[in-house]
């Protein structure tokens, strides 16, 4: 898949260098960056991913997603957009081919009640045929895997890789948490989901929210 194929997902702000350029991979670690890779500079609450363009175009990225092209090196093929973590979850679903929309993508949000709720998904699906997959703070979950939950809902990228995999082995369905934080913050942007669950609203959390 070449750079230029994922500037017809959205508006653009700028795009400029070598938009013919094959890309490998999608990566928002600049310490992950291989050769070929696409980096998104996403901003974070502890790091702004635009302090690392250098350190991923020296990795050997094709290319560069961004904000704030001030941080871009002369010469270096970026594109410019309103809002890298959007942009970077619409592009994750288009380079893992549209994985979303061969599951069946239950949602469940709220304060309280999210992983039992998708316990209980899960165990339906299951017994409808259904094979399921789990995205929780418990654990990723899918075909007899188990993995460590870093985060109730990955960032998008992870999402769409996940799902996936979870596609390539055999899953039909799909039971994820979807935190607040994870809304706010674009993580399931590109996600079709066919079902949204509201479990409930309370006081938590307001710390980040700041009102109801």
């Amino acid at each position: 898949m070449r750079l230029k194929d994922f500037l017809t997902l959205q508006k653009l702000e700028q795009a400029e260098g070598d938009l013919d350029q094959e890309v490998a991979g999608l990566v928002y670690d600049s310490r992950r960056v291989a050769k070929g890779d696409l980096f998104f500079a996403v901003p974070g609450e502890q790091a702004d991913g635009h302090q690392f363009v250098n350190q991923a175009i020296e990795r050997g990225a094709t290319g560069v997603v961004v904000a704030d092209k001030s941080k871009v090196p002369q010469g270096a093929t970026f594109v410019r957009v309103h809002d890298v973590r959007a942009t970077m979850g619409l592009w994750a679903a288009h380079f893992y081919a549209q994985p979303g929309r061969r599951l069946k993508v239950v949602g469940v949000t709220g304060t309280n009640g999210k992983t039992t709720t998708t316990y209980l998904i899960e165990s339906i699906f299951a017994s409808a045929g259904l094979e399921p997959g789990v995205i929780g703070t418990i654990n990723y979950r899918y075909g007899g895997k188990e993995m460590p939950a870093h985060h109730t809902t990955p960032e998008s990228l992870d999402v769409h890789a996940l799902m996936a995999e979870m596609v390539q082995q055999g899953a039909r369905s799909l039971a994820m948490e979807v935190s607040s934080h994870a809304l706010v913050q674009q993580r399931v942007r590109g996600v079709e989901f066919d079902v949204g669950v509201f479990t409930n609203l309370s006081r938590d959390h307001l710390d980040y929210h700041m009102s109801m």
